[in-house]
């Protein structure tokens, strides 16, 4: 069966529903046979099982190949906000198969590593981003096409990157301590120090 909504899974849809239907309706019947109630409950189970299964299985595949968003984040500095910056960004998310190169066939039929989606495990992805200037701390930035690659020769995904802002981009000029102008090497308590000795001979 090939991966993606078909005929077949809808055809599963319809007869899993039926076979409910219809195993419950012998519930009703008067007929007092005792294996009834055993036939219609292991019909019902079986006609759910199908019915879920095969809905949940063509929402799935409906999906598969599609481009996804991811959510990333970015620290800079307060310059780098101010100024603008190119950040390497990096995430995880899946990768094109490399035995199809993402477009989901082998030949006229399905890929077999990829079942059809276009798409391998998951694997790390960097991005280099230019970050616009003024970006404000805890803003949100989207991305087109920088996310999650697509399978079956989608686009990529689109992504959502968060942007935190450290404190003070440049460093503060360093202060010297221990030296009064004009004196140097002389720290201002050895310079007092000498000055009350000075006094005190004198007097």
């Amino acid at each position: 069966m090939d991966n993606g909504p078909s005929g077949a899974r809808y055809l599963a849809i319809v007869l899993g529903f039926l076979t409910f239907a219809f195993s419950a309706s012998l519930l009703l019947t008067d007929v007092p046979n005792p294996g009834k109630w055993l036939g219609a409950g292991i019909g019902m189970a079986g006609g759910a099982a199908v019915f879920v299964g095969a809905c949940i299985l063509n929402a799935r595949s409906a999906r598969c190949g599609k481009p996804w968003l991811v959510k990333a984040s970015v620290t800079l500095t307060s310059d780098e906000a101010r100024q603008g910056a190119l950040k390497a960004v990096s995430f995880k998310a899946r990768v094109r198969c490399a035995v199809c190169d993402g477009t989901g066939r082998s030949g006229p039929s399905s890929c077999r590593k990829c079942r059809g989606s276009g798409l391998g495990k998951f694997g790390q992805h960097t991005r280099r981003i230019h970050i616009p200037a003024g970006v404000q701390d805890n803003s949100e930035l989207t991305v087109r096409s920088m996310g999650a690659p697509g399978g079956r020769q989608n686009p990529n995904g689109d992504l959502l990157l968060a942007v935190r802002i450290t404190g003070g981009g440049g460093k503060e000029p360093r202060r010297q301590h221990g030296k009064s102008a004009g004196e140097e090497g002389v720290t201002p308590g050895f310079a007092g120090l000498m000055t009350v000795l000075s006094l005190t001979t004198r007097s």
